[in-house]
């Protein structure tokens, strides 16, 4: 009798709805290895990135910028857990400010104009929607996949070392920027 209990209240794939998948931003696996850790590990970086991209639709400027730090803060907990890391708030925003210097002021100024321009009324408002969803997104993908990258290869917030990891974080960012460029002019 338990066990017939246990079938009856046991979750079946038809009872998930089917819109409760979170879209893919990258169709790349993590990891080539065909890790079967990597879904949920691409989950984390692909929910967080789109919520990052919805950040960038925040009109005031600079509070997307502030929102954005903490989304990806979070972002690095929620995969320091997934891998059993320690995780260090302290160590990850350093990294975040690193990293995302890497790619160049290109970027970083891309991210800084978006914001700028939202308090210029109207017009700014305008211009920065346009600006800032892609360069959050991109930005909060590259960040979760490389460290995800690292902590699966068995590193931590005490080894990361933000040099090795600027040519990684510029592909996965120019990634990021492809898809959301491309998200973003479908709609």
């Amino acid at each position: 009798k338990k066990a017939e209990a246990a079938k009856k209240r046991a979750p079946t794939k038809e009872a998930e709805p089917a819109d409760t998948k979170v879209p893919t931003v990258i169709e790349q696996p993590l990891d080539e290895n065909n890790d079967t850790d990597a879904y949920p590990v691409q989950r984390i970086i692909d929910r967080h990135a789109l919520w990052a991209a919805g950040i960038g639709l925040v009109p005031m400027p600079f509070v997307d910028m502030v929102a954005l730090t903490a989304l990806q803060i979070r972002m690095l907990s929620a995969l320091a857990r997934h891998y059993d890391v320690h995780f260090s708030e302290n160590a990850g925003r350093a990294m975040i400010a690193s990293l995302s210097s890497s790619v160049g002021a290109q970027a970083v100024s891309r991210g800084a104009v978006g914001s700028v321009l939202k308090s210029v009324p109207i017009l700014g408002w305008v211009a920065g929607l346009f600006i800032m969803p892609v360069a959050a997104g991109a930005l909060t993908y590259a960040v979760g996949r490389v460290f995800a990258q690292h902590f699966a290869s068995g590193g931590t917030f005490l080894t990361a070392d933000a040099e090795a990891f600027k040519k990684s974080f510029k592909d996965q960012y120019h990634r990021g920027l492809a898809f959301f460029g491309q998200r973003q002019s479908d709609s």
